[in-house]
């Protein structure tokens, strides 16, 4: 059975590989000279940020509904 603990964990683990992979997205953005790849890695790294922020507004929700639990 999971606790609390483990789907925080999970959680965690999931904001940590969404912001490595904004600065991967971001990291590549800068090395290519082309517009459309330019713009196509720069969506990207967008919506990685976009994962993370859902996935803090989500922890920030179970956080308040369940108070106590482990950040």
């Amino acid at each position: 059975m999971l606790s609390k603990q483990d789907y925080f964990g999970y959680l965690k683990e999931m904001f940590d590989i969404e912001t490595k992979m904004t600065n991967i997205y971001s990291g590549l953005k800068e090395k290519v000279d082309d517009p459309q790849t330019k713009e196509f890695f720069s969506q990207l790294a967008q919506d990685e940020t976009s994962h993370a922020h859902a996935i803090t507004t989500l922890i920030e929700l179970i956080v308040k509904k369940y108070p106590g639990s482990p950040k």
